[in-house]
């Protein structure tokens, strides 16, 4: 691309380079997570076996034992398309200790059935509430 310059001269400019077009051709949806899904992720069992995983795999942390402390953390997990959780953040804290335990929950889960969109699974985000009572 060039630019006229007064006297005639020209200057060029150097363009960086095209972006890249997705071939829409390709599924691209590897990567894509869905915030809202026409079927949510769930846990195999539901509630009542989720509430159960808790129940056995929970480590209180002590000095909240100790303090007599409880409270529940909400986290917000993506659910891959083949049901495994490939994150976790804490939405709704319940304190340092409450809160890396309810990860470590989370990261040690078994698969979950995944999210559908279009009777697809699909990755998707789903909120967890992880409650901590003595």
């Amino acid at each position: 691309m060039g630019l006229d310059l007064p006297g005639g001269e020209i200057a060029y400019i150097k363009l960086p380079p095209p972006e890249p077009q997705i071939d829409s051709t390709k599924n691209n949806s590897e990567h894509l997570i869905f915030r809202a899904v026409e079927q949510e992720a769930v846990f195999i069992g539901g509630q009542e076996a989720l509430n159960q995983y808790f129940e056995i795999h929970l480590e209180y942390p002590e000095k909240a034992m100790e303090a007599d402390m409880e409270g529940v953390v909400i986290l917000e997990i993506v659910v891959t398309k083949n049901g495994a959780i490939m994150e976790a953040k804490v939405k709704q804290s319940a304190g340092k200790e409450f809160d890396a335990e309810a990860i470590r929950l989370v990261r040690k889960m078994p698969k979950w059935r995944p999210g559908k969109q279009n009777g697809q699974a699909v990755n998707s985000i789903t909120t967890v509430r992880v409650p901590f009572e003595i």
